[in-house]
């Protein structure tokens, strides 16, 4: 039988969503945002 939508998300999904974030792309971006500082003088998070 078929996977259903549910069973596809994954870890970060769940994590996003108890953390308040709208996608689990923004774990990507804190990860870009740690390497690279793409964000320098910008105010995160609101």
């Amino acid at each position: 039988m078929g996977r259903s939508s549910k069973d596809k998300r994954d870890i970060y999904y769940r994590l996003a969503k108890e953390q308040g974030w709208r996608a689990r792309s923004a774990f990507k971006l804190l990860q870009l945002e740690q390497r690279f500082q793409l964000f320098q003088g910008e105010a995160l998070g609101g």
